[in-house]
């Protein structure tokens, strides 16, 4: 929830309107992280809280879903789709929350979460099903193993560049025999 979270403040501090979806907030973290990280969750099998992709495990709430805390409300941004348990056996969500200018992390239990959406008055959102995070880093994974391969032909015997990579290693060897010669 922390990636999350720092996604949430990223998305609001570039724009202050909620976000719509899931995705919005793809390009604050990253789609290396977002597929690593669903690829992590995936190892939870069933309860790993989404059957396609990650984006399915959280859901955007509209803005004015709120609850209080302390002597003030707070918006709530995203949650977990699915509730989860706690150590007692209750049932929670992690939500994403905002006051002001402020984001936070909180773990709401599923009953708040169930009256800020009557006041609200909205149902709860189902998640939407989108393409798997690792599907959507594709064209960059593709893109960094050219790259890979490019500088392995650069390095590899017989490329262009082998012979200067030959001569930094010897003149490395030859540097470091002057050096001992000059310690004795």
């Amino acid at each position: 929830m922390t990636r999350l979270r720092l996604a949430a403040e990223l998305h609001f501090a570039s724009t202050s309107a909620f976000p719509t979806n899931v995705t919005d907030l793809y390009p604050f973290i990253g789609g290396d992280a977002w597929a690593l990280w669903e690829e992590q969750f995936k190892e939870f099998g069933e309860q790993a809280g989404f059957a396609n992709s990650i984006f399915e495990k959280y859901i955007i709430l509209p803005s004015g879903v709120s609850f209080q805390i302390g002597p003030a409300k707070t918006d709530i941004v995203l949650m977990n789709a699915k509730p989860v348990l706690d150590e007692r056996r209750l049932t929670n969500r992690w939500v994403i929350n905002k006051s002001g200018t402020l984001v936070y992390q909180t773990l709401l239990s599923e009953d708040k979460v169930q009256a800020a959406l009557q006041e609200a008055g909205i149902t709860m959102p189902k998640p939407t099903s989108t393409v798997s995070a690792r599907e959507l880093d594709a064209p960059r994974r593709e893109a960094e193993q050219e790259r890979m391969k490019e500088m392995e032909d650069d390095i590899i015997p017989g490329s262009s560049t082998w012979p200067f990579i030959v001569s930094l290693i010897a003149l490395f060897g030859a540097a470091l025999a002057v050096l001992a010669v000059r310690r004795k």
